[in-house]
């Protein structure tokens, strides 16, 4: 979880838009570093959210992997 938000939680594989270094890129969940900001939707507008702190959760849990034609994008708990 980021940000000790337990409502915004993913496994480690999970694919996020961030931006690092000025730079936005996918990239897995389990490499996002403490500096790096996620891209959330805030009010139907995009807003880069700088990562403060990271947690791992130990749960099971189910988890879905969607297919979006054509992109394979899409917005999931306001985070794209």
């Amino acid at each position: 979880m980021f940000n000790e938000s337990k409502t915004r939680r993913f496994s480690l594989e999970h694919m996020l838009l961030a931006r690092r270094d000025d730079t936005y890129i996918f990239i897995q969940a389990g490499t996002i570093k403490v500096g790096d900001f996620l891209v959330y939707d805030i009010n139907n507008r995009m807003s880069d959210v700088q990562v403060e702190s990271i947690g791992l959760l130990d749960e099971t849990a189910d988890v879905y992997d969607f297919s979006v034609t054509p992109y394979d994008l899409f917005i999931a708990g306001d985070i794209s």
